[in-house]
């Protein structure tokens, strides 16, 4: 915990300590398993145990980190159940993001979302993976903003935090591999969009999903990737 970041821009000494952990987590500098001692995070952050105390039964609530008996606080697991239930509800959303976005989608909204794909085949010829995957979290997060539904924004923001943490966790052991057939699951998710296809945009994401996951499953279990990368 060395490096951890934190800005107080925040309302509150809670909120200050909650988002520093939760985004140290999500980052990875937080690993699983990690104790969170409360005195030694107090005299990190220089404030008093309560609002350390309230940042960590918050982050407890929402599924961050856990208590241990005779441990106390530390950072959850990245388990293949969590992977699992993560990829799951992703697929969801992001098929229902789809179906929608295409069905109400503008001429100027599709005309960003091409112009995201291209700005990320540039970037992936460049081999600045860490960068296009910050795009991809974009393209997605757009295509969800394309269906004009408040709830479902929010929803998928909240699954992607989850989906960082898997991302940077297995960064160059999956994600790296996965990245040229992703890339080319994007395209094709827009070309139906481009047609006006609801039904195949929501299946292909779907399917996007689902590919992802073997990926991260066949790793955990020490078999070859099916999503490896083709050059």
């Amino acid at each position: 915990m060395e490096n951890l970041a934190f800005t107080k821009n925040y309302a509150t000494k809670q909120e200050v300590v909650y988002q520093a952990l939760r985004d140290a987590i999500i980052r990875g500098q937080l690993r699983p398993g990690e104790r969170l001692l409360l005195r030694d995070l107090a005299m990190r952050f220089d404030v008093s145990p309560i609002p350390v105390r309230e940042a960590l039964r918050l982050l407890h609530v929402e599924g961050w980190i856990e208590h241990k008996p005779h441990v106390g606080a530390v950072v959850s697991p990245l388990s293949e159940a969590s992977i699992v239930e993560t990829f799951t509800l992703k697929e969801g959303l992001e098929g229902v993001a789809a179906r929608v976005a295409t069905e109400r989608i503008g001429p100027g909204q599709l005309a960003e979302l091409e112009a995201m794909w291209k700005e990320m085949d540039d970037i992936l010829r460049r081999e600045q993976y860490d960068l296009w995957g910050d795009m991809n979290e974009r393209f997605h997060r757009s295509i969800a903003s394309c269906t004009g539904m408040p709830l479902l924004v929010e929803m998928t923001e909240r699954i992607m935090l989850r989906w960082q943490r898997i991302r940077n966790h297995f960064f160059k052991e999956v994600f790296v591999a996965h990245l040229i057939p992703s890339h080319e699951e994007h395209r094709a998710i827009l070309d139906a969009m481009r047609h006006g296809a609801a039904a195949e945009a929501e299946r292909l994401a779907r399917a996007h999903n689902r590919t992802a996951l073997q990926c991260y499953m066949a790793y955990l279990h020490g078999e070859p990737m099916p999503c490896a990368r083709r050059e």
